[in-house]
């Protein structure tokens, strides 16, 4: 081909090719254009949820903790906010552990020592925050041990200010295991929790027993009692906590449609009137309820008296009295010990006045004077007027109740009866005691027990007679590790049991084997099983033919 020739087609070629750069590049700026003139790109929905705990060393709900380190894991990045002010232990520390936020892991370095045999329950109120977002994970809580159980009782009431009535915001309220009245000016209390706004509380993962309860306005968070507090708050009487499992039990008409579960999708149509049978655990007590009164004075004061009934009145003051500070005048007269008996009351605040003279005691109005002192100054004297109008015999009492701590008695040995007012004379030919025998059931010595699942994590066991060894075998769970942990209540026949494995509670039916005992029949010891498949039921359906 000639050169003139090709250079021709060459020169062509340039233009078509530039031509096509041209398009391209016009159309890359117009569309770059348009995409500035859109909405900007957001990244998905805002995320809306807190964080949610995937890990932990030790594991929650674990037994025999004695470390004082412990890793809480997270399923995203975390910080903590305000966690002096939010974080809540109970039992409480002397001085509060230090914690560290580092990516998706809370670590919590424990400057105390842990207390032995008790459960320990952290609650972080609104200190963690997911790191972006800062959506809170509201009043989280972190379970423990120190020994081989996991306490699970617990008490709730109301604190109210004693004078205006106004609910007690921000108050402490501590458990104490003594029965003693000076335990919140000496020393940190066994549990501890904190009123809510409206003065409610709820103080969780108590240990079976008898507690002494006070509330306290905690200005220097020392969980002490001290000169500069405002108020103070207690119950004269011990708190018992305990436990019962409810039934409640309700009927559908026939005609109704009942679905068994929510992903049903063939209902049950109910032919005849039938049952719905449900089961709830209450702790109790639950309705306390404690007045807030004003720090205590150099003198004490009486802050309140009751006659109960006739013969008895109780003297409430706002500190300790010795009962030798103390004298009882009727109009000018001090009563003597035959027409009058003094006694301390439960703690060294209250005293008991037994009215032995039937002039006094049979009067329905009484008009009686203390006189008192305070043991840092004899004189410093106080008077105090009594009276009492149109006594109400109703509240009172023919009868004198006794308890004993016996419970088995026999011929050949001695018991005691404590009564509940104090004895002038005593006919012993006239106390008789009688065996009762039910005539009408036969006690056949036979063993059962009823499975209750009303928690995913929460197994509950009823026997009909008392049990004495106890075991469950998980079918189909191969770890080395018990994965649930059991308490039994006083009389033996029923067993709390709480699954300590996280991957087992979500199971959506429990298979189970459950091993147990029957001491009582006729002088030999049974050993049972039982196979159960426990779903998690709410509610029971029982049809009736």
């Amino acid at each position: 081909m000639p050169q003139k020739i090709k250079k021709l087609i060459l020169l062509r070629r340039i233009p078509e090719f530039i031509l096509k750069g041209s398009i391209f590049i016009a159309f890359y700026f117009l569309f770059f254009s348009c995409a500035q003139q859109s909405q900007p790109l957001t990244g998905g929905r805002k995320d809306t949820m807190p964080p949610v705990m995937v890990k932990s060393i030790p594991p929650l709900y674990d037994t025999a903790v004695n470390q004082k380190k412990i890793i809480i894991k997270f399923d995203e990045f975390i910080q903590l906010k305000n966690i002096e002010s939010n974080f809540f232990s109970s039992p409480p520390f002397v001085e509060n552990p230090t914690f560290t936020a580092k990516h998706r892991k809370l670590i919590i370095r424990l400057k105390d020592t842990l207390r032995d045999s008790v459960t320990y329950n952290f609650n972080f109120g609104d200190a963690i925050v997911d790191f972006h977002e800062n959506n809170v994970l509201k009043n989280f809580e972190f379970i423990f041990s120190t020994y081989d159980q996991i306490d699970t009782l617990q008490i709730s009431g109301q604190i109210i200010d004693a004078y205006t009535f106004e609910p007690g915001k921000d108050i402490t309220v501590m458990l104490y295991s003594e029965d003693k009245d000076s335990l919140p000016l000496v020393e940190m209390p066994l549990y501890a929790t904190k009123t809510d706004s409206s003065g409610y509380f709820t103080l969780k993962n108590i240990k079976e027993g008898k507690y002494k309860i006070f509330a306290l306005e905690d200005l220097n968070g020392n969980f002490i009692f001290d000169k500069d507090e405002n108020e103070i708050a207690f119950c004269d009487s011990l708190i018992i906590p305990y436990f019962k499992i409810d039934t409640l039990i309700d009927t559908l008409d026939s005609g109704y449609v009942y679905f068994k579960n929510p992903t049903d999708t063939i209902p049950d149509t109910l032919r005849h009137d039938s049952i719905i049978v449900s089961h709830i655990t209450k702790f109790y007590p639950d309705s306390l309820q404690l007045k807030l009164f004003k720090q205590l004075t150099q003198y004490p004061q009486i802050q309140n008296v009751i006659r109960d009934f006739k013969g008895r009145i109780k003297i409430f003051f706002t500190r300790s009295l010795p009962l030798n500070y103390l004298k009882i005048y009727n109009d000018s007269l001090p009563l003597n010990n035959n027409q009058l008996y003094i006694e301390s009351g439960i703690g060294s605040d209250s005293v008991y006045l037994w009215l032995l003279d039937s002039s006094l005691y049979d009067n329905d109005s009484l008009r009686l004077i203390a006189e008192y002192y305070n043991d840092a100054d004899s004189l410093k004297i106080i008077r105090d007027t009594m009276f009492f109008e149109r006594y109400d015999y109703s509240t009172d009492t023919t009868l004198l109740n006794f308890v004993t701590n016996e419970k088995n008695i026999s011929i050949f040995n001695d018991f005691s009866l404590t009564f509940e007012t104090p004895l002038k004379t005593i006919d012993t030919s006239k106390i008789k005691l009688y065996q009762k025998l039910d005539t009408v059931v036969t006690d056949l010595k036979e063993q059962s027990v009823k499975s209750i699942r009303f928690r995913k994590d929460s197994l509950i066991f009823v026997f009909k007679r008392p049990v004495n060894n106890f075991d469950i075998k998980f079918k189909d769970y191969n770890k080395n590790a018990i994965p649930f942990i059991w308490r039994t209540n006083s009389k033996h026949d029923s067993i709390f049991v709480k699954i300590t494995d996280y991957e087992l509670a979500k199971e959506d039916t429990l298979k189970l084997k459950v091993f147990y005992d029957n001491e009582y029949f006729f002088g030999q010891v049974q050993n049972l099983e039982k196979d159960e498949e426990l779903p998690l039921t709410h509610q029971k359906l029982v049809s009736i033919n």
